[in-house]
């Protein structure tokens, strides 16, 4: 996620006044949400998740917008997400290995498939 969306939601998180303005904040649902916000640990798991979740979402639409067949590119694109993924936890291994791991899972047990390999090296777009 862009630096600039960030700063901007932490604009409005520092603002308490703002906040504590709301009509809702002064009801017990409000004052948890505003609580949330503030913790800087919901943050940082918000940002985890979309570092590992935005490549694959990529890799979803590109399989799934285009007038043809999609089969072989499973192949072409998976790998590249992952090394996405690797470079959005700065090639921390503990950080990224968890969620390749879940990926590979995902893959090994749903995705890959001998109709996957074939259209991979019959496509002659890859």
């Amino acid at each position: 996620m862009a630096a600039a969306t960030w700063s901007w939601v932490e604009k409005i998180l520092q603002d308490h006044q703002r906040t504590s303005a709301l009509k809702w904040a002064s009801r017990t649902e409000g004052k948890r949400i505003v609580n949330l916000m503030e913790d800087r640990s919901f943050w940082s798991t918000a940002r985890m998740v979309l570092k590992a979740t935005i490549p694959h979402v990529r890799v979803m639409c590109l399989i799934n917008g285009a007038d043809k067949p999609q089969v072989g590119y499973n192949y072409e694109t998976m790998d590249p997400a992952k090394e996405t993924i690797k470079k959005e936890f700065k090639n921390k291994k503990t950080q990224y290995w968890p969620i390749w791991e879940i990926i590979d899972e995902i893959w090994d047990n749903h995705l890959h498939s001998p109709l996957h390999v074939a259209g991979y090296y019959l496509n002659p777009e890859l």
